[in-house]
């Protein structure tokens, strides 16, 4: 598999403090195979990566990024007659409460005022205190660190704790999230 990758890219236009400086190299995954794809370059060139959502926590240094940074473009959202939601780690948390809504679920707009993606939520467990993204989680699509195949998991893998879970450890990749909404009029 072909990717396109950039070098020297600036890293003040991918995190919401717009600070940073740049990236050796750049590149954007819209499917787990060209994330797998990018990780294999990195290697290749004996270089550490780095997986970019919403950038909104991230605070690059003026002297950039040595590596590889990609950023996660995994957009796609697929609703389940059961009242659940598939999301992939791309999907920008607050489009998918807004899509959603469109289609009369709810059960996560308490997440409405955090930022990033649904990748990163579950990486940090992110949340407010009466509502946490784990406390929705039903499974999850993980790309391991050590190994190029999905593994898919339930909401106990994660041990989930105040803005943490095992992912921090272990470095896995969220690809997709699916997560239990409840019916709410769109209005």
């Amino acid at each position: 598999m072909q990717v396109q990758v950039q070098k020297n890219v600036s890293l003040k236009h991918f995190c919401t403090y717009r600070t940073g400086g740049e990236a050796r190299f750049f590149a954007e995954a819209k499917n787990w195979q060209t994330l797998v794809a990018l990780r294999e370059f990195a290697k290749t060139q004996n270089v550490p990566f780095m997986l970019l959502g919403g950038g909104s926590n991230v605070l690059f240094g003026d002297e950039g990024f040595p590596g590889l940074v990609i950023r996660n473009r995994m957009e796609g959202v697929r609703f389940h007659k059961d009242g659940l939601v598939t999301a992939e780690g791309g999907v920008n948390l607050m489009k998918l409460i807004l899509i959603a809504a469109e289609h009369n679920w709810g059960g996560i707009s308490g997440l409405a005022n955090v930022p990033g993606t649904v990748g990163g939520a579950v990486y940090g467990n992110a949340g407010i205190p009466d509502l946490w993204i784990g406390d929705v989680l039903m499974r999850a699509a993980l790309l391991p660190a050590d190994k190029n195949e999905i593994l898919l998991v339930k909401p106990d893998y994660f041990e989930f704790g105040y803005r943490e879970s095992r992912l921090k450890r272990t470095k896995d990749i969220v690809l997709s999230a699916t997560l239990k909404l409840t019916p709410t009029p769109k209005a």
